[in-house]
């Protein structure tokens, strides 16, 4: 028992009264409850509630030691961010229907964007910038671009240098959970 204790940093608390912890040891107890006997599946609904940003990254390590020594780990939670950290497959769940399941780098790989900002955006820019991507939007110098994937950001830049064009930022993003579970529930909902 000193052991688990230690894995959920309550290290020499084991004689305190359980009453006597904050809503976060509390949450610290009942992770170290469902690990103690070491099980291969462990169930854990919304873990980082309550937690300090510390202890929602000490929630996260015992995660990934958990899985690292083969133990399946089932999170429910409303943090996406949270999930996105530590779950390699996810399933989102709408009204209790799962509307999408599988790797998390499926779920949201599809979604890289860059952003290009350049001394103008005229027709030609749009022209060389639409061989990398999908224009998603253009507002004043700044054009968003769909590329499927990131690795084209270096390619974009030199195209853009060599069309004569100044290069004022180019900012990579990629779709997140959130984005995804979002775009999902809005489409079930609108059905």
């Amino acid at each position: 028992i000193p052991a688990v204790l230690d894995l959920v940093g309550l290290s020499g608390r084991g004689d305190d009264r359980i009453r006597s912890y904050s809503k976060g040891m509390t949450q610290r107890i009942g992770i170290a409850q469902a690990i103690v006997h070491e099980p291969e599946l462990v169930l854990l609904d919304e873990p980082t509630s309550a937690l300090d940003p510390v202890g929602r990254r000490e929630v996260r390590d015992l995660i990934r030691f958990l899985t690292s020594r083969g133990t399946t780990v089932f999170l429910n939670s409303h943090l996406l961010s949270e999930v996105e950290l530590v779950c390699d497959r996810v399933a989102i769940v709408d009204h209790g229907r799962v509307v999408r399941g599988g790797r998390l780098d499926d779920l949201v790989g599809g979604g890289a964007e860059l952003r290009i900002t350049l001394d103008r955006i005229d027709p030609a820019a749009l022209e060389l910038l639409r061989k990398f991507g999908a224009v998603v939007d253009v507002s004043d110098c700044t054009v968003t671009l769909s590329t499927g994937a990131l690795d084209v950001a270096p390619r974009v830049a030199e195209a853009v240098f060599r069309a004569g064009y100044r290069l004022y930022a180019l900012t990579p993003s990629h779709q997140s959970l959130e984005d995804v579970f979002l775009s999902l529930v809005q489409s079930t909902s609108d059905r």
